[in-house]
């Protein structure tokens, strides 16, 4: 059966060629940009400046990361400028050099991205972000022109070469002169939304919205006319006569220079999912693509020649996907440009899983293809020297040129790291400014062993101390170059450095509680500021060596990731989707986790990764269900729970030691405890052992009752004692070299468990217990946290001696306290949120000595810290929504 793909941009040239562009299925969906691509102000898609009639590549830039909500422009002196981030923008001369430029954040609004950007004829450039327009000068200043009062939907674009419009959300248009001042504003009413927004000859400003409403308003801020289409507006394209054409769902309604319909052209596309795109070529014929098919018409209406997903017999190209951030471009000859997909293989080309762009003719046969390897989005683009530059997905920039490609040249200079790292070889080598990509081969191979999109890699799949021998290709869009230079390289012989003192699970040891192995800092100092591309989600975990594993989270995507002291990724490790919990960590280096997909839910398997990252086993007899953290004891034994209620002890080779089922379904949101002696302390009715994961025998599930705490010899999984609470269990410690256990349960109550499973003592909490905040000390103490019952919102921290004594409390009016940590001698540390006297939300890191009293505190100012955690020496990490602050040892 063939596959079927959608396109979505296209454009003409001033000789009626046209181009389209198209992405996969599989790929983004989302909203249309918001911004205006400058090719003209007419919207017609059309460059005046001739592109290369033969392919042949002059410079090639990656890793810019391009954001798809604006499209490239290219200024008065040649330099192409790109959105990179949400409030950078990089600038990239005719040779090739690359500089980067940040708008200011609005510290009052929480939307800060840019929306569009524009340049004028002498070189300045103008940014609109959500509520304010900023000059990027010639010299890269940044100036602010000026606030807009309501949120800006479109703009801004460069108007009659002396002012800016850009147009909000509420309906509100704002012409605005280069020094900031307003010329003029004019009210659209209701009913904006989405919007294109192009001028005509006279000077007139056009408008089409997604609500259906097109205004015309004049160059003096007055509203000529406006008219309803009753459908969403897509595009919008200026014609000779003072007329427009407006781009439907299925339909090119032509409206005159009085907002009146005139014509109305419809093309067959029942199911398009997707937003057809508009172009007009120089002769006014007329270029649609909707989701599978690129339609043209004569300027009256007659249908021209159209071509469709199929093999297009004759023209040399096939559409292959949709691209949904890009559009088609032409230049003022006989040639248009076509940006393709990923799926070179789905049409007539060699070459598998590659984008590029295809040159075509005025009836659509194919005259050019240059391959990028990558789908090509918000491009291509053509300046004034005729250079094509096209910007893939992966931000890949390329400049292309008159003449005939050749493939790259030899990369020079190859180097390979000998012994300075104990779990990666370091290679490197010179750039060559043609190649999209490199190729490294090792000891011989005749395949490569990975692509790397910048000259550099850093082999992990290397065991030994081995040496061995790489080299290197280069690669480009007409050929491969031959093989570098070889270089070799070997590990350091230094073995594993194992753990931190007891600092090896979850919570900070497999007893829950949360002790750190070095005492808290007695004084504080300003801290250092680190950013990460994720939001770390769990504790970290130390190594002795003071690197640390990362349980991080992106959008939908979970991974694990060992970072160095200076919290510079070493590796990152991203099963499937990701992980499902946070990960436990043994004594020698072996990493326990479980996968989890948003797509397939949760995994049935227990991962093992070795400290190199290679797996060292994988335990697949877990139900297919949310199960806990690991917990690992000293002897390598994993310990983890599943949905259905069973509990697995697996040995660290990988095998099942045993297994026991819970009577009824257990909650179990929280992992294993283990003991001093290694007896694991596990939460469920009646546990039973079973022998085999089968559907046979199990108890039926049923609602979470989860009172009883379990004593179990690790041996071979008999109970040695249970402890029936009064309500159901919400979070267990074991402390003290005593193995006492505390409990705490839905009731509000904490209980003390001595090591045979007898009630030393229970107190009721004045409040209801939050989830996982409880914490002990080495003596035995226990640190609670507790939600306020007198109304208040106010978190309790109650410190209780081992006996049962009130040692003291601590809390405020309207707060919250998280993240608990305790050392050895009772100082507790902890995240404390606030509202201060102004109304203003603060969170401070608070430390308290042993009595209660405070030590020391510090504001964290704007940061949103989520996790507390203590390194070995002393080396205190503040994380927070995509950073992290770092205090050295005080």
């Amino acid at each position: 059966m063939g596959r079927f793909y959608r396109v979505i941009g296209i454009s003409s040239d001033h000789a009626g060629n046209v181009e389209r562009i198209g992405e996969s299925t599989a790929s983004y969906h989302g909203l249309a940009p918001v911004g205006v691509p400058e090719i003209d102000a007419q919207g017609t898609r059309r460059s005046s400046y001739t592109g290369p009639t033969q392919p042949a590549v002059k410079w090639i830039r990656t890793g810019l990361e391009p954001v798809t909500d604006t499209h490239p422009i290219i200024d008065s002196a040649g330099n192409l400028i790109i959105q990179t981030g949400e409030l950078e923008l990089t600038l990239v001369s005719p040779a090739g050099a690359v500089s980067t430029a940040e708008v200011p954040p609005d510290q009052s609004d929480c939307y800060n991205y840019i929306v569009g950007f524009a340049a004028d004829s002498r070189g300045n450039v103008y940014v609109a972000t959500s509520r304010k327009i900023y000059r990027l000068d010639r010299s890269g200043g940044t100036v602010l022109m000026r606030n807009v009062s309501s949120s800006i939907a479109i703009g801004p674009m460069v108007y009659q070469e002396n002012s800016l419009v850009v147009c909000c959300y509420n309906g509100l248009m704002v012409r605005t002169a280069f020094d900031g001042t307003t010329l003029w504003t004019c009210y659209l009413g209701t009913g904006v939304q989405e919007l294109s927004l192009t001028t005509g000859n006279d000077g007139a400003i056009y408008l089409g919205s997604r609500s259906g409403s097109v205004w015309c308003i004049n160059a003096d801020g007055t509203q000529r006319w406006s008219t309803s289409l009753d459908t969403k507006v897509y595009q919008i394209t200026c014609l000779a006569d003072g007329g427009i054409l407006a781009l439907l769902n299925s339909e090119v309604v032509r409206l005159d220079n009085t907002g009146a319909v005139m014509q109305s052209i419809t093309f067959d596309e029942p199911d398009n999912y997707n937003r057809p795109h508009l172009a007009l070529g120089v002769d006014e014929t007329i270029y649609v693509q909707s989701d599978t098919t690129l339609f043209t018409f004569a300027p009256d209406g007659t249908p021209g020649w159209s071509a469709d997903n199929s093999e297009n017999a004759g023209r040399g190209w096939r559409w292959t996907s949709e691209m949904y951030y890009s559009s088609l471009i032409a230049d003022a000859g006989a040639t248009s440009f076509l940006p393709l997909g990923q799926r070179m293989g789905c049409y007539s080309y060699p070459y598998a899983d590659m984008g590029g762009v295809v040159a075509i003719d005025a009836d659509g046969n194919q005259l050019w293809m240059l391959p990028t390897r990558e789908e090509v989005v918000l491009s291509p683009l053509v300046a004034s020297d005729g250079t094509l530059y096209l910007l893939t997905r992966n931000g890949t920039l390329y400049a292309i040129e008159n003449g005939v490609g050749a493939a790259p040249p030899v990369p020079a200079g190859l180097a390979a790291s000998q012994g300075s790292a104990i779990d990666h070889i370091a290679l490197t080598w010179n750039a060559v400014d043609t190649a999209s990509h490199y190729c490294v081969y090792r000891d011989g191979g005749g395949s490569p062993v990975t692509l790397s999109r910048t000259p550099q890699w850093d082999d992990y799949e290397i065991v030994g101390s081995d040496p061995h021998v790489y080299t290197v290709t280069a690669h480009g869009p007409f050929g491969v170059s031959a093989p570098s230079a070889s270089a070799t390289g070997w590990l350091a012989t230094q073995e594993w450095s194992g753990l931190a003192g007891g600092w090896c699970q979850v919570g900070g040891n497999a007893q829950h509680t949360r002790q750190v192995s070095t005492n808290l800092p007695a004084s504080i100092g300003e801290p250092g500021v680190m950013d990460f591309n994720t939001y770390i989600t769990g504790e970290p975990l130390f190594y002795a060596n003071g690197s640390m594993l990362l349980h991080g989270q992106y959008g939908y995507i979970h991974s694990i990731g060992l970072y160095d002291a200076a919290l510079s990724p070493t590796w990152q490790f991203t099963p499937y989707f990701g992980f499902s919990t946070y990960c436990a960590l043994a004594g020698d280096g072996t990493i326990y986790a479980t996968p989890y997909s948003p797509l397939a839910g949760y995994s049935d398997e227990l991962y093992a990764i070795n400290p190199d990252r290679t797996f060292k086993w994988t335990y697949e007899s877990l139900d297919n269900a949310f199960v806990t953290t690991p917990v690992v004891a000293a002897d390598g034994t994993a310990y983890v729970h599943d949905s259905d209620g069973v509990w697995h002890a697996v040995n660290s080779d990988g095998t099942a030691r045993w297994r026991l089922q819970a009577a009824k379904r257990c909650r179990s949101d929280f992992p294993a405890a283990i003991g001093t002696d290694g007896i694991a302390y596990l939460v469920g009715e009646n546990l039973i052992e079973f022998t085999g994961i089968t559907v046979e025998g199990k108890p039926a599930a049923s609602e979470p009752q989860d009172f009883t705490l379990n004593a179990i010899d690790p041996a071979d999984g008999t109970v040695r004692w249970s402890f029936a609470a009064d309500d159901e269990i919400n979070n267990i410690v074991v402390a003290g070299a005593d193995d006492t256990v505390y409990l705490l349960t839905d009731s509000d109550k904490l209980f003390s468990i001595n090591s045979a499973g007898v009630e030393n003592w229970q107190i009721q909490l004045d409040g209801y217990v939050r989830s996982c905040h409880i914490c002990a000390d080495a003596n035995g103490a226990v640190y609670v946290v507790y939600r306020s019952a007198d109304g208040t919102d106010t978190d309790m921290l109650r410190a209780i001696s081992p006996h049962g004594e009130t040692l003291y409390t601590w809390g405020g009016s309207n707060t919250i306290i998280h993240s608990l940590l305790i050392d050895k001698d009772g100082r507790v540390l902890f995240v404390y949120c606030y509202y201060d006297e102004n109304d203003q939300y603060c969170r401070d890191i608070i430390c308290l000595e042993h009595d209660g009293s405070e030590l020391w505190r510090f504001d964290t100012g704007e940061e949103s810290i989520a996790q507390l955690s203590v390194s070995d020496n002393g080396t205190l990490y503040a994380f927070s929504l995509g950073g992290c602050l770092v205090f050295p040892p005080g």
